[in-house]
This record gives C-alpha cells, sequence and structure tokens, in this order.
C-alpha cells in the first residue's frame, strides 16, 4: 500500500484520541492509574505504536518524547514542509483532581501557566491536556477545565471518557486506525475492501485466513481447523456472529467458489482462486512487517472493519424479520 493521504502525526493523533468514547461509570478505573507509573509511560506506548506506521512507510522525521517540564508531560515532534512541528501532552490525573476538591491546589490557575509555559518554551504549535480522573465524582471541575480552555486556540481538552478510551485502544487498533486513514484510497486496500464487501462478513474473515494460511503453512488445511477458525472469528464477532449451523453453510461455499476442494481427509486451497486484493494485501503487511507473521490476519480483519461488518449485517437481518413479523 501507498500513503495516499498524507496526514502529519498531528492529524492522525487529533483523529484517534477522541475516537472511542467510554461510558461515565468506566472512568472510574482512572481512579487506580497513578501519573508517573501509569499514565504517562502508557500514553506514550500509545503515541509509538502510531508512530509505527509512520516507520514501517519510511516517514521517520519524528519522535515522542517524556519530558515533564515546560508545562509538558508528553512532546511529539516531527517534520512537516521543512518545519519541525511540536505537539504537547498535559496529563492530569484522578489525584490531581482530588487535590483540587481539597482545595490544595488550583488546577485551573496551574494549567493555564502550564500552557504558557509549553508554548514559550516548549514551543509547542498545539497542546492537549488529557484528563484522566473519575467523570461522576469530578464533573463539574472537568467542565469548568473546558469552558476555562474553549477560547484557546492552540489547546484541546480531551475529557475523561474519551481520554479513557484512547487509553484502552490496542496497539494493533491504533496501527489499524493510523493505516486506514493514511492509505485510505490506495488502490490495494481498495480492491481488499471490494472482494471483502462483496461476501459475508464471516466468509470475509475465512477467506483472509485461508490466504494466510496458504501462504505461511502451505495449501493442505484441516477440517478442525476450519472448525477453529469459527470459533475464533465467533469470538471475534461477539454478538455478530451468525447461529454455528451457518458454519457448514460457508465451507460449502467455499467448495463451490473452487476455493477449497476436499481432498481425501482434508482440505486443499487452490490458491488461483483466491481473492488477489486480500493476497497483495496480506504481502505488502508482511514486506512493511507492520505485524509478526503470525498476527498479519488478525491486522488484516482490523483494517477489512470485519467485525463492525458483522454486527450490521446481523442488525439489518434482525430489522427485516421484524418487518417481515408485522
Amino acid at each position: 500500500m501507498f500513503i495516499t493521504n498524507e496526514l502529519t502525526p498531528a492529524e492522525i493523533l487529533a483523529e484517534l484520541i477522541k475516537g472511542r468514547r467510554t461510558s461515565v461509570g468506566a472512568t472510574r478505573r482512572f481512579v487506580k492509574l497513578k501519573h508517573d507509573k501509569d499514565l504517562v509511560p502508557h500514553f506514550t506506548e500509545q503515541i509509538d505504536s502510531i508512530l509505527d506506521v509512520y516507520k514501517a512507510y519510511e516517514m521517520d522525521a519524528h519522535d515522542i518524547q517524556g519530558i515533564r517540564d515546560d508545562g509538558v508531560d508528553l512532546l511529539l515532534r516531527f517534520d512537516h514542509d521543512d518545519v519541525q512541528r511540536r505537539v504537547g501532552l498535559q496529563i492530569k490525573s484522578n489525584d490531581e483532581f482530588d487535590q483540587w476538591a481539597k482545595k490544595k491546589l488550583n488546577m485551573v490557575e496551574k494549567l493555564k501557566a502550564q500552557y504558557s509555559a509549553a508554548r514559550e518554551n516548549a514551543r509547542v504549535d498545539y497542546y492537549y491536556v488529557l484528563i484522566c480522573a473519575d467523570d461522576r465524582a469530578h464533573r463539574k471541575r472537568v467542565r469548568t477545565v473546558c469552558s476555562e480552555f474553549k477560547n484557546f486556540r492552540h489547546c484541546t481538552v480531551i475529557e475523561p471518557r474519551d481520554a479513557l478510551g484512547f487509553y484502552d485502544m490496542s496497539p494493533r487498533d491504533l496501527m489499524v486506525r493510523t493505516t486506514r486513514l493514511l492509505c485510505d484510497t490506495d488502490v490495494i486496500l481498495r480492491q481488499a475492501l471490494r472482494e471483502a464487501d462483496s461476501v459475508e462478513a464471516d466468509v470475509a474473515f475465512f477467506l483472509t485466513s485461508l490466504v494466510c494460511h496458504a501462504f505461511f503453512r502451505g495449501t493442505c488445511v484441516e477440517e478442525e481447523n476450519l472448525v477453529e477458525l469459527w470459533s475464533q472469528w465467533s469470538e471475534l464477532a461477539e454478538n455478530g456472529a451468525k447461529p454455528n449451523d451457518h458454519m457448514a453453510d460457508i465451507f460449502e461455499n467455499l467448495v463451490d467458489d473452487g476455493v477449497l476442494e476436499f481432498d481425501r481427509d482434508r482440505y486443499v486451497i487452490d490458491t488461483a482462486q483466491l481473492p488477489s486484493g486480500l493476497c497483495a494485501l496480506f504481502f505488502d503487511l508482511r514486506v512493511r512487517k507492520l505485524e509478526s507473521d503470525t498476527n498479519i490476519r488478525d491486522y488484516i480483519v482490523g483494517l477489512l472493519e470485519l467485525k463492525d461488518r458483522a454486527i450490521s449485517e446481523l442488525e439489518e437481518d434482525n430489522e427485516e424479520l421484524d418487518v417481515d413479523d408485522e
């Protein structure tokens, strides 16, 4: 794949840092997470996962540092149009909000001083305040921070539900979403998406799995391996998976389409019948080493957004049944 949307790391971060909002109750987890021990190291890892995609495409002029000075906990630096750009992240823990609640700390005054130091001393172009606090216990204080900074053009306040959503995203999910944003109109990705969209999500999962199996392990596949694939799909799709008896329909369709041929006591994959776009995507990811060999399948499944499709397809099926009942 090629990068078709030349988004900067700052633009990718802006997309992902608010991309998966959690519930208010879930933010209670922040009570146990400490600033230096948990929050700063993990947010560093999250941004590193984003930057790993840029490295895979040989765009290495960027880094993330934990400087914890000049109003900045994390500093993201990258080159754009031959100019170095800087994004500062200030992380506020639940402990600090507790101190504010006890009137031992003036959070707004402190944040404004840190923002000024970040702009003047760390020379950041953009500034994020990540509030990592119990959103129910500190709702009024969270709103106060948002209100105080709403007119700061270079600053964005990330509320607890968004901060936790970003904190909880897996490295693979971050890399997959970054790849989709950067390569959205790439010809290989578009072809693979067309092929996946032409069949049901569970069939697309099997085709992706068979591509990886054929080029890693060989073309022979035992029936028990196919049954295990169904178990993996059911676990991945969760409520989007169809009943177990649908598995037999998938096997039959793959045989009818020539992808699988039953030979004595096992199946044989006909690589000539595998979707060309999925094959091209497999080899592209293998060369770029975005994932270890054993995880390429799951990376492709993420790029194809098969889990979301499965849930959507099931909802559509249920709606049709409701209409029929009426």
